[in-house]
């Protein structure tokens, strides 16, 4: 899925989100054979998406060199956050 936000006064700014097989999908092809695959994928059943997105939006002029700065400095502590969070969830 692609996301594109808009506002007056900052950048466009695009994000792309995968999507997930939803383990229900997993029980239902054990169970209900080949055929519940292509009903869960054909209805949307199959797909999830996570329940919170962030997308950072640059202004097109800072108020000062400060904010800027806390700008770029709270965006590199977010992603630094999400990799280890992500990280850890593939150490297992």
């Amino acid at each position: 899925m692609n996301i594109v936000c808009d506002k007056n006064g900052y950048e466009t700014a695009t994000t792309s989100v995968d999507e997930t097989l939803v383990g229900a999908t997993l029980g239902n092809i054990i169970l209900g054979g080949g055929i519940g695959i292509f009903i869960d994928a054909a209805s949307g059943a199959a797909q999830q998406y996570p329940d919170k997105i962030v997308v950072w939006m640059r202004p097109r002029k800072w108020p000062s060199a400060k904010e800027e700065e806390a700008w770029h400095r709270d965006k590199k502590a977010y992603e630094d956050e999400v990799l280890a969070k992500a990280k850890a969830a593939s150490d297992g």
